[in-house]
């Protein structure tokens, strides 16, 4: 008997992504393939030997012990730590970015040293005059990146050319550039490809050995003889490691094609608890699915318990852009029978959105003449026009009726796909707000404490637009931004600079350009007392916090450590800012990173949009772990 409890083809392709789990991405998706080029496989291979040397694995096992070191609160330990991994190898990344240190005019410098040398750099307010008037083409993009490198502005350059990229994958000096190749549908770097086949790599053998094991006790426990039923569930109840998981769920799922439904729930129960302990992205996605689409209420309501545990932004903003309010439609056939006999469709539709309405019409209006100057008797219709009419009115009104008949079934879509995500979060937030989707975008809105300017409604005829509404948490006036220049106040960096930014995965330390500077109106807000300094900040926005992650303004707790350039910075107190004193905030919008340092301690922040999922307890902590990981595997595959 099949019994399957993930509906549809959805297991495959979802469990696909935990082959590749936590490989970073490369350059800005791509709208085009790009066109096969001659591949530098010498380039790849240099790369990959690199990545497994003596040297960098010992330096990122240095690292790794210097993350827990800070994570526990050891920072002189951390500082030991990293200076031996940079006498090991002076050039690897992860350890340099956890010593506060940035790649710049290929030499590592601390931020005090970069902003030295732009200060006697006048290329960099010509780069600002010059980007102020930028309208954003691609013409535009490559007519700046041309310049930045006779100017050897290195992090401006890499800013236009990604978006001349973005537009045209085969520009030749853009990828010369940026030293990028296509590889599986985008353009990455020799060292992006490397890692990521060496992950995969790693990932297929880890598949490869547990799949059988894990399939030998799927079958003993659906064989259901006791002696040996019980131990194997009990082995499969205590998998706990990510690398198992899709050699876990591919097993679960070719024994479930032919047992009983009891069985099938009950080993698809192990794979949702499995994917419960390990706290990591890719299981939080494993999850959401199996709260949505599995078909055993059970086994969803196990999924959403599960989710719980979960930092909300890594699924709730995907359940929020999958609710779907109804569709209101005005649909009608008009018929006038005068001189001019005219038949015309009509049909009005409006749906509400998170973050805009849209409205859409379609007019249709066909006119009948006599059909070849045949008249009746008496100047009546002929045969041809009179058919002719008959079927223009039966076509506008088949057509009015196919057109109620769509929207009744995308409606009837919609409710069922409503009703699931309401289930998943009824289940995380233990409330039901009802059938209206507005009612779930006003709390999710609350929440985060944002400030959404305008809800626009967007007139379509025929034709389909994108939008964009900005959503906004700020800090007050006068917070200092670390720049590519220095420190800056908030409300003084513009469009076009270049301010220090971190990702939260990788560690990567690097500059990226300022796409946008926000301003909101006076709101509630919070002074933050954060290593002696006061940092005035909407409810709304994060900071990263050791040991967590993105944690909202108005959930710090009292000496909790957030994320400092220099270390570990602890909050001494905070209060509420009387409503009479607060004032316009602003906000930035960030390239590629989404972060950036405020405060004389810089402390790191997200920028204006919403927290991409991460592992890390602190930035880095999952590349340097994955590395070691990927090593371990790869080791214990080569030959005595």
């Amino acid at each position: 008997m099949k019994a399957s409890f993930l509906s549809g083809s959805r297991w495959l392709a979802a469990i696909l992504p935990l082959l590749l789990a936590g490989q970073s991405s490369g350059a800005k998706p791509q709208p085009q393939p790009a066109p096969p080029l001659a591949a530098a496989p010498d380039e790849v291979q240099l790369a990959k030997d690199k990545y497994l040397s003596p040297e960098v694995l010992a330096a990122a096992r240095l690292t790794s012990e210097a993350i827990a070191a800070r994570l526990s609160g050891d920072e002189r330990r951390r500082d030991d730590l990293l200076e031996q991994a940079l006498k090991l190898a002076p050039d690897y990344g992860p350890a340099r970015w956890q010593h506060g240190e940035v790649m710049f005019e290929r030499k590592w410098r601390t931020p005090e040293a970069v902003a030295a040398r732009v200060a006697k750099d006048q290329n960099y307010v010509e780069y600002l005059h010059r980007r102020a008037p930028f309208n954003a083409t691609t013409v535009s993009h490559e007519e700046l990146a041309r310049w930045c490198y006779r100017e050897g502005l290195e992090y401006q350059e890499r800013f236009h050319w990604v978006n001349v990229l973005s537009a045209n994958p085969s520009h030749p000096l853009g990828r010369e550039r940026l030293h990028v190749q296509p590889y599986a549908g985008a353009l990455y770097a020799p060292e992006q490809i490397a890692a990521h086949e060496l992950k995969m790599s790693a990932a297929q053998q880890k598949f490869d050995e547990l799949r059988p094991k894990f399939l030998d006790l799927c079958r003993r426990v659906a064989a259901g003889q006791a002696d040996e039923a019980k131990p194997a569930l009990e082995e499969l109840r205590q998998v706990s490691d990510l690398r198992a998981m899709t050699a876990l769920e591919s097993a679960v799922a070719e024994v479930n094609e032919d047992v009983a439904d009891e069985t099938a729930l009950l080993l698809s129960t192990c794979v949702v608890e499995a994917l419960g302990r390990v706290d990591h992205p890719l299981t939080t996605r494993r999850l959401l699915d199996y709260a949505i689409f599995a078909l055993h209420p059970d086994l969803r309501a196990l999924a959403g318990e599960e989710l719980k545990s979960r930092p909300l932004t890594d699924f709730v903003p995907q359940l929020m852009g999958a609710l779907t309010a109804p569709i209101q439609a005005r649909i009608n056939s008009f018929v006038h029978r005068g001189d001019d006999f005219t038949v015309m469709f009509d049909a009005n539709y409006y749906q509400a959105g998170p973050l805009a309405d849209v409205t859409s019409s379609s007019t249709h209006i066909t006119q009948v003449v006599q059909i070849g100057g045949i008249y009746g008797p008496n100047g009546s219709d002929g045969p041809r026009t009179r058919a002719t009419k008959v079927g223009v009115e039966s076509n506008a009104a088949f057509r009015a009726a196919a057109a109620r008949q769509q929207v009744r079934q995308a409606n009837d879509d919609i409710a069922q796909r409503n009703l699931r995500i309401r289930e998943v979060l009824s289940n995380v937030f233990e409330a039901d707000l009802g059938q209206d989707p507005r009612a779930y975008w006003d709390s999710w809105t609350a929440y985060n404490e944002l400030y959404m300017p305008e809800h626009p409604v967007y007139q379509l005829s025929d034709s389909s637009q994108n939008s964009y509404c900005r959503i906004m948490s700020c800090f007050a006036p006068g917070t200092i931004v670390w720049t590519q220049a220095g420190p800056r106040p908030i409300e003084h960096v513009v469009v076009g600079d270049m301010v220090l930014a971190q990702h939260p995965s990788t560690g990567e330390l690097a500059y990226r350009s300022v796409l946008d500077r926000t301003l909101r109106p006076p709101a509630k807000m919070v002074s933050i007392d954060a290593g002696g300094e006061t940092i005035v900040a909407t409810l709304g926005h994060r900071f990263w916090v050791q040991g967590q992650g993105w944690v909202m303004a108005k959930q710090l707790e009292q000496n909790v450590g957030v994320n400092g350039l220099d270390g570990t910075v602890r909050v001494a107190g905070f209060e509420s800012v009387p409503t009479t004193a607060s004032t316009e905030a602003y906000n930035l919008v960030i390239d590629d990173f989404h972060t950036f340092f405020v405060g004389d301690a810089r402390v790191l922040v997200h920028d204006n949009s919403c927290p991409q999922p991460t592992a890390s307890k602190t930035p880095g902590q999952v590349a340097v772990a994955e590395t070691l990981a990927v090593a371990a595997t790869l080791q214990t595959a080569k030959p005595e």
